[in-house]
């Protein structure tokens, strides 16, 4: 729960968590998934499809213009792992679209 986190005093300090996200394919964008990790505010891996990844430390690089993956294999490789771990971790769940009728 992150209601500890929200009920918070505005001086508190928080427990660093992972960040993992999930963008379902859409009209304008393919699947996308992404893990944010390390101390805030982070590297974020990319992952846009089967081994298209993208690498920002968002420390160095707020606007994620550099991707590091190639100058950083051996911190890419073990994020890949990582990301890979936490989806691993997920249940699927399918909901089929439901289908509307426009009221006469």
């Amino acid at each position: 729960s992150m209601l500890p986190d929200l009920l918070a005093e505005p001086d508190a300090t928080f427990e660093e968590r992972d960040v993992y996200l999930d963008m379902p394919v859409g009209p304008y964008t393919g699947t996308r998934h992404a893990l944010i990790t390390g101390p805030t505010p982070g590297l974020k891996l990319y992952n846009m499809g089967p081994n298209q990844f993208a690498l920002f430390d968002l420390a160095q690089d707020p606007g994620e213009t550099d991707d590091i993956v190639l100058a950083d294999r051996d911190r890419f490789q073990s994020l890949v792992q990582l990301l890979t771990e936490k989806r691993g971790t997920l249940k699927e769940i399918n909901v089929p679209p439901t289908a509307t009728t426009p009221s006469p």
